[in-house]
């Protein structure tokens, strides 16, 4: 028996070709595929999933739904079945703004209801495409509509059990306090994704070096009374918080770089990042107008704090959120 899901959650903004699938078959849930809201629009409409749909052009629709419509043959006859779904649709949901940007999807509150049905219509949108008029939509906006290539990332990273790094939804989460004109959020969020991937990023490269025991040519391994090899001098840099080694003694010992001697602006930028993130957390914002001491909790400040951020992501080789840093336009005709 066919059955449809449902789903009622916060906005979600497609980019559809008018000739596209009609639905996605998942491969991380069993008997289940993803209607679209194009070919499926009455179904959407109907169930009043439809927020607005913006004008055709070139073959492309955008539709701006309040939810998604899944088609399976599982029948959920007890409660078990609705809870695991449940369990599964937040994970789809967390890894769909993770894969999209869109972080205006919430993390753990995206759904509001599940209704299941035994039948849904079927059929397109009844809008002219435009052939006169031409429209504009910022870069970071249109690249971060759902398209069936961002559901299939979603459906391969919930297959792999991909767990999505603390540092990267650190970071959409200063883009979001960004668009919410909350700039001391965006300024903390900035600093501690970067503190994280750092930390991270040479955690990991430290252990993958232990493996290596003495035949490591970047550390100087010793062993221990039980048996386990270390490097002093690197738990040395790493055994106090010090924000100033994550972004150059301790990049330097381990992979003969670092920020300071890379990219002195961004190190620069780095410090007084970190400065005006303890002014806040201590009192509430800086206290002091010095340009050379702190990022200014404004607009101005939230976006050098984000752009900033994405080039030492950049630095590590995490290139995907490279869309957020221009704001040009596209024309769509």
């Amino acid at each position: 028996m066919t059955n449809y899901i449902i789903i009622t959650s916060s906005e979600i903004v497609w980019r559809i070709l008018t000739n596209s699938q009609s639905q996605y078959k998942l491969k991380s849930i069993k008997d289940f595929g993803l209607l679209s809201p194009y070919q499926y629009f009455k179904a959407y409409k109907s169930n009043g999933l439809i927020k607005y749909i913006d004008e055709k052009y070139s073959g492309k629709c955008f539709i701006h739904t309040k939810g998604l419509i899944f088609k399976t043959g599982n029948n959920f006859e007890d409660k078990q079945d609705i809870e695991n779904l449940f369990e599964y649709l937040r994970l789809f949901f967390r890894h769909l703004r993770f894969e999209s940007k869109q972080v205006n999807i919430s993390i753990d509150g995206s759904i509001s209801s599940i209704v299941i049905q035994n039948k849904v219509p079927k059929g397109i949108p009844n809008i002219i495409p435009q052939t006169s008029a031409k429209g504009l939509i910022r870069s970071d906006y249109y690249y971060s509509m759902i398209t069936w290539e961002t559901i299939k990332f979603v459906d391969k990273n919930i297959k792999a059990n991909y767990k999505i790094p603390v540092y990267e939804e650190m970071l959409l989460e200063a883009w979001k306090a960004n668009i919410e004109a909350e700039y001391n959020k965006a300024i903390l969020f900035s600093v501690i994704s970067v503190e994280s991937l750092l930390a991270h990023t040479f955690d990991q490269i430290y252990e993958n070096e232990k493996l290596k025991h003495t035949k490591s040519k970047t550390l100087r391994m010793i062993k221990n009374n039980d048996g386990k090899y270390k490097d002093p001098i690197f738990i040395t840099l790493n055994e106090r918080s010090d924000f100033k080694k994550l972004l150059h003694e301790i990049p330097l010992y381990l992979i003969k770089s670092s920020l300071l001697l890379e990219k002195e602006s961004v190190y620069s930028n780095l410090l007084k990042m970190y400065t005006t993130r303890n002014k806040i957390v201590h009192w509430g914002a800086p206290i002091e107008n010095t340009p050379n001491k702190f990022i200014p909790v404004n607009l101005e400040g939230s976006k050098i704090s984000i752009s900033t951020a994405i080039e030492v992501f950049n630095w590590i080789g995490i290139t995907r959120f490279n869309n957020l840093l221009t704001t040009k336009f596209i024309e769509m005709k």
